[in-house]
């Protein structure tokens, strides 16, 4: 009888130590959320190349622009990226992507904030938000008629 008193009594402090530990959340910082950051933007328009894209950049920290095709609202595969950028303003700056831009689909630019390694990688360098809101404008690419 002492032994199953003692298997309850073990089983009930295991029960205990179980619902504490899962009680216990760590505030951690989301892994893909947007790091909120004084400034920072991006101003693109329309583009009429479907192999270069051309953007005016402003950085408050180091960071990198990525374009993206737009699934709907949301970004979906990257079609290009820059290297790192020093915090500054670019007038100008040219992006390659990786394959010709498709004439009349939606692109979104995104910025983001260096990690630190100064290599961009989509997963750990965070897109930046300027008062709550993440820098990400969106373009077209215009359909050229060559032939005019």
């Amino acid at each position: 009888m002492k032994n199953d008193i003692l298997g309850v009594i073990i089983i009930v402090i295991l029960l205990a130590g179980f619902g504490l530990f899962l009680a216990y959340s760590p505030q951690a910082e989301p892994a893909f959320g947007p790091v909120e950051l004084s400034g920072g933007s991006i101003m693109v328009e329309d583009q009429v190349s479907e192999e270069e894209i051309f953007l005016a950049v402003e950085l408050v920290e180091p960071g990198f622009v990525s374009v993206h095709e737009a699934m709907g609202d949301a970004p979906g595969a990257m079609v290009a990226a820059s290297e790192l950028l020093p915090a500054g303003s670019y007038d100008r700056l040219l992006l390659t992507p990786v394959a010709p831009l498709m004439p009349g689909q939606i692109y979104i630019t995104i910025l983001h904030m260096d990690d630190g390694d100064g290599l961009f990688d989509l997963k750990l360098d965070k897109a930046v938000s300027v008062d709550g809101a993440v820098v990400r404008p969106s373009f077209k690419v215009s359909t050229t008629n060559t032939k005019e």
